[in-house]
C-alpha cells in the first residue's frame, strides 16, 4: 500500500501548488482510475471469463445518474479515512523526507501504475473486441 500513499502523496503535492480544492482535485484523479480499474476488473472477469455483456443502467433516460451513486459515496468514505481518521498529515509526513532515489523508485511505480491502469483498460478493450466481437 506503500505505492499507493507515495500516489497519493504525488497528487496532492501537485494539486497544492495552485489549486484552490488540493483535496478535491486528488480524490478526482484518484477516483478516475478506480473507476478505469473497476471497469477493468469487471470487464475482464464477466466478459472474458463468464462471457456476458456488462451494459451500465440507465435510470429513466438519465444514463450518468450512476456515476452519483458511485462518487458521493466514495469521496464521503476518502474524507472520512484522510481527513477523520487523520491519515492525510500522516501520509505527508511520511514522505516529506525522501532522499533523491526514493522519490526516483517511487515515481516510476507512480508512473507504472498510471500507464499500466490505461493499457489494461485499453487492452481489455481490444481483447473484448477480438474474442467477442462487439
Amino acid at each position: 500500500m506503500r505505492v499507493l500513499r507515495y500516489y497519493y502523496y504525488r497528487l496532492y503535492s501537485y494539486f497544492s501548488n495552485g489549486d484552490a480544492i488540493p483535496f478535491f482535485s486528488t480524490f478526482l484523479v484518484i477516483m478516475v482510475f478506480a473507476c478505469f480499474n473497476l471497469v477493468t476488473l469487471i470487464d475482464i472477469v464477466f466478459s472474458l471469463i463468464f462471457r456476458y455483456t456488462v451494459v451500465l443502467p440507465v435510470f429513466g433516460g438519465y444514463g450518468q445518474l450512476w456515476y452519483l451513486l458511485i462518487i458521493i459515496p466514495a469521496y464521503m468514505l476518502y474524507r472520512y479515512y484522510l481527513k477523520d481518521l487523520e491519515n492525510h498529515s500522516k501520509i505527508i509526513e511520511e514522505f516529506k523526507i525522501e532522499t533523491k532515489r526514493q522519490r526516483l523508485i517511487s515515481s516510476i511505480w507512480v508512473i507504472m501504475y498510471f500507464v499500466g491502469s490505461i493499457g489494461l483498460f485499453i487492452l481489455t478493450l481490444w481483447l473484448r473486441e477480438k474474442i467477442r466481437g462487439y
